[in-house]
């Protein structure tokens, strides 16, 4: 596992809303002094650290739910077509885009292969 999905297994969001709107991708780890570490995330302008204390306090996350669920919305997919095409019932993937439930990762990337986009253009959506 590298340093970026240790972080987010403690609850670093991949990606985060703020600083005037502009979103930021969890890119790398920053050591802190007193042996806690924080996130460095990537903007449009330059990179930030931020302590999972302040991102819970003054950002918003990013859940690539929220962006799956535009891309359906904006392309007109039927959600019971792709369920089928991605080999999962209808209610768990309208569970997962209502947040009822986790997207894991092999669902994503099924999803994914039938929408015919890659995870990190789906991620671009928001």
């Amino acid at each position: 596992m590298n340093a970026v999905e240790e972080l987010i297994e403690m609850g670093y969001p991949k990606k985060i809303k703020g600083n005037g709107g502009y979103e930021a991708v969890l890119v790398g780890v920053q050591p802190l002094l007193d042996g806690e570490v924080a996130g460095v995330y990537r903007y449009p302008g330059g990179d930030a650290v931020h302590h999972i204390s302040e991102i819970n306090a003054f950002f918003a996350k990013v859940d690539i739910r929220d962006s799956l669920k535009l891309y359906l919305d904006a392309h007109d997919v039927v959600q019971a077509q792709l369920a089928a095409a991605a080999g999962m019932t209808r209610q768990k993937l309208n569970a997962a885009l209502h947040k009822q439930r986790k997207l894991d990762a092999n669902e994503l990337l099924r999803i994914c292969d039938v929408l015919e986009i890659s995870a990190d253009d789906l991620w671009c959506q928001t």
